[in-house]
């Protein structure tokens, strides 16, 4: 986003440099490096996925309005994840997806997967250049690895300076083509496994695609005040299951569980999204309120609404308090088991991020100003998220199940930029 007022700049820039990846500007033409270093910590609670991940991002401005953008980041997921099953009120027994281990549930209990091991590795690289004094350029390249994933992408963009740069229109594409891996295979889905969920291998590895396209204009509406609306189009197409989720295949009557089935979703997707910004600069403060609505065909729809507030502290600080909330409808497929009497459906998953649920989050950042022209803060935030626990489709001893158990988790963030 561009800010052309002035007044407007200098009031939103104390609440930006509070941001990871987000350093004080440099002058026009020289080629200082700005520096961003973070480290973060994701961990929910009982005992389930923790995540640390260290980020670093650097910048430098040559002359005649060119800018080059490094950045790299380093991740590890390790804990307990929900494999899709549902409770069960009898003992359940799941091989992991390497087939070297088991691991046992209790009954009544949510079936999570103790052996979830993941690292990640991201690097991108991006340049900005002036074409006109009002038109400026963008592309970029991008890559990632994974145990089980590999992927790599470019993008472009452009952006336009109108009225007095009071308007901003920018437009942008890009695309990224991954290669999944599964560990132990690719399974084969909807179909029963037998005892202890044994893996079926139809393959080692599968192809996915994903196509995105961006609009929008910023506008400054007042000294004080800012808007922005984008628009944005995302296709994505090739093998988009998760191979390591399952379905209970369960009695029709009792609902019970008898055999597992590894999901399948369907190999394309479409999904568009409206945003909506607005930001308000008191003398030193600033508020900003976004909304997001989003709508796929595979009949997800989703609002999210975010509040942010921007309050200068003494010493060149900034307190940073925001409060998210967030709310979706079910995928289609989305279903909490399967019946083994019927016949199997083309497209079924028990994720529980593709079925109907709310969350929020609230948090706090803190930032000042260090040494020279440094940067240092943190960022403490708590998330959680519910579902539904008793859903229509439950059967039977599912009734009695919570088949949606209500998810927590604490985001820490330490940050320095120079």
């Amino acid at each position: 986003m561009q800010l052309s007022k002035k007044s407007v700049c200098s009031a939103l820039a104390i609440g930006a440099c509070a941001l990871l990846g987000t350093a004080s500007p440099s002058v026009a033409g020289s080629a200082t490096w700005e520096v961003d270093t973070g480290v973060s910590s994701y961990i929910e609670a009982d005992d389930r996925i923790k995540v640390v991940e260290f980020s670093g991002a650097a910048k430098t401005s040559f002359g005649d309005d060119q800018t080059l953008k490094l950045k790299i980041t380093v991740d590890t997921i390790t804990g307990a994840s929900p494999n899709g099953a549902t409770p069960s009120s009898r003992p359940q027994t799941f091989t992991s997806p390497s087939g070297n281990t088991k691991y046992d549930i209790n009954p009544g209990d949510t079936p999570l997967d103790p052996t979830f091991r993941d690292s990640r590795l991201a690097a991108s690289a991006g340049w900005e250049q002036g074409i006109t004094s009002m038109l400026k350029g963008n592309m970029g390249l991008f890559a990632s690895t994974e145990t089980d994933h590999l992927s790599a992408g470019l993008n472009g963009g452009l952006s336009l300076d109108l009225n007095n740069r009071n308007t901003t229109l920018f437009a942008g594409l890009s695309y990224e083509y991954g290669k999944v891996s599964p560990v132990g295979g690719t399974p084969r889905a909807m179909m029963t496994t037998g005892p202890g969920v044994e893996k079926t291998s139809t393959g080692d590895s599968e192809s996915l695609g994903i196509a995105d396209a961006l609009a929008g204009i910023t506008q400054t509406l007042s000294r004080r005040l800012l808007t922005q609306l984008n628009y944005s189009y995302s296709q994505s197409g090739g093998y988009l299951t998760n191979p390591y989720k399952v379905l209970s295949a369960v009695d029709a009557t009792t609902g019970e569980t008898i055999d597992y089935v590894f999901e399948r979703r369907p190999d394309s997707r479409t999904r568009q999204s409206v945003f909506w910004r607005l930001k308000y600069s008191f003398d030193q403060d600033v508020v900003d309120l976004s909304y997001r609505y989003m709508w796929d065909d595979w009949e997800i729809n989703s609002h999210t609404v975010t509040l942010k507030y921007f309050l200068a502290a003494p010493n060149r600080s900034v307190l940073e308090p925001y409060l998210r909330f967030y709310t979706q409808t079910a995928a289609y497929f989305h279903r909490s088991s399967v019946i083994l009497a019927d016949d199997m459906p083309q497209y079924a998953s028990a994720d529980t991020r593709l079925g109907k649920f709310d969350a929020y989050s609230v948090g706090l950042k803190y930032s000042t100003k260090g040494w020279r022209s440094s940067t240092m803060g943190a960022r403490l935030e708590f998330y959680a998220q519910k579902g539904e626990d008793h859903p229509q489709d439950a059967i039977g001893v599912q009734k009695n199940m919570d088949l949606y158990p209500e998810a927590s988790a604490l985001v820490a963030q330490l940050f320095f930029s120079f």
